[in-house]
């Protein structure tokens, strides 16, 4: 074999290879079922996976405000490609997925924060959106929206999970 032909050959075989940060920085999942406000099951990429919306706590469904986090989450999920972002941890302690999740040009997380259904979560090293699910999180408060409406939770006694 010639060597300009082993060159070309070359250069496709690379060329098809699979990106590295793509696959592993983003993944595609379609939702089977939500948990509660911050938990759901996916379809990721072919396998079912618990996923945990990074940085973000939102009330369990027992809890004040736990169903209509829920509700709000199915509402920005159900039906909706969704787009699975990856940080520095793609896996917490339980094995469970972590990501910042979009549906189109919308942040899932960032918008539960801003609406006042969940709380910034400090995730560490997880620290990609972290100014920006802070200020939403203060937007809220001022605002008086979602669980800030009621005098549970303050930032002193993360109220939620973990």
């Amino acid at each position: 074999m010639k060597p300009s032909l082993r060159i070309v050959i070359g250069f496709f075989l690379v060329l098809s290879l699979p990106s590295p940060a793509f696959s592993q920085d983003l993944a595609s999942a379609t939702l089977l079922r939500i948990i509660d406000g911050d938990t759901m099951i996916m379809m990721v990429e072919g396998k079912k996976e618990w996923v945990n919306l990074l940085a973000v706590d939102a009330p369990e469904g027992v809890q004040p405000w736990g169903m209509v986090a829920l509700n709000a989450l199915n509402m920005l999920v159900e039906g909706q490609n969704i787009r699975i972002e990856f940080d520095k941890e793609q896996r917490n302690y339980e094995g469970q997925m972590l990501g910042y999740l979009w549906a189109g040009d919308t942040f899932i997380n960032l918008e539960m924060v801003l609406n006042g259904y969940a709380l910034w979560d400090f995730w560490p090293p997880n620290n990609r959106y972290d100014d920006e699910l802070l200020e939403a999180e203060f937007q809220a408060r001022k605002e008086w929206k979602g669980i800030w409406k009621s005098p549970v939770p303050t930032r002193d006694d993360k109220p939620f999970d973990r």
